[in-house]
């Protein structure tokens, strides 16, 4: 496989992306689970390096933590700086 055939790596979403996705909810039924609209779901959702994509307001946010029991927060529409490595053997 030449270069130009490499597949790119998946581009990195918010993890209410993949909660949504889950779900298989639209953008509209999220919005109203989240009270907004769904266009401001769908722009949440954006890859991070989209220049289009939004970030929720802090009491959204806090909806959003309660409405998912936690499984996204408010550092989940942020991403993790490039140069700090997770390990995943630490709990």
């Amino acid at each position: 496989m030449s270069d130009s055939q490499t597949p790119r790596p998946p581009r990195q979403r918010p993890a209410l992306a993949r909660w949504v996705w889950d779900r298989g909810y639209t953008w509209k039924e999220a919005g109203e689970v989240f009270q907004c609209t769904g266009e401001a779901v769908r722009l949440w959702c954006r890859p991070f390096d989209d220049d289009s994509r939004r970030t929720p307001e802090k009491a959204t946010m806090e909806l959003i933590a309660t409405v998912t029991g936690g499984e996204v927060t408010a550092a989940d529409f942020y991403p993790a700086p490039e140069h700090v490595r997770v390990r995943e053997d630490v709990q």
